[in-house]
């Protein structure tokens, strides 16, 4: 729950346009003069558009959260893009338990989290 929040609150400081807002670390420098593609320009427009529908003492609240955040050091301690996730069993959509490691062996994972009820 509390990775939850600090994830959404990162999301909110990044969609009010903060200048502390953090993206996640890639291994990989980007392309030089790499032209944005048409999901990251529709995503920053989809920001701008919603930063644009947050009120001021809202973005203030993202904002101070944000610089907390970034000064306890949790940023340094996150998974960077592309980096493998450590071997753990969970339970699927249909109720079967299921290990990381048995699905990488048959090819690429990506793994969604979802929030569940609040």
């Amino acid at each position: 729950m509390r990775a939850i929040l600090l994830v959404l609150l990162l999301l909110g400081l990044a969609a009010c346009g903060g200048e502390e807002a953090t993206t996640p670390k890639s291994d990989s420098p980007p392309a030089p003069n790499a032209e944005p593609g048409p999901l990251a320009r529709a995503l920053a427009e989809r920001a701008r558009a919603s930063a644009e529908k947050i009120p001021p003492e809202v973005k203030a609240l993202l904002q101070r959260a944000g610089e907390e955040l970034e000064a306890s050091g949790i940023l340094e301690k996150t998974v960077g893009v592309g980096a493998s996730a450590p071997d753990v069993s969970f339970v699927d959509a249909e109720g079967r338990s299921v290990s990381l490691d048995v699905l990488r062996a048959t090819g690429p994972v990506v793994l969604a989290f979802y929030r569940g009820k609040w």
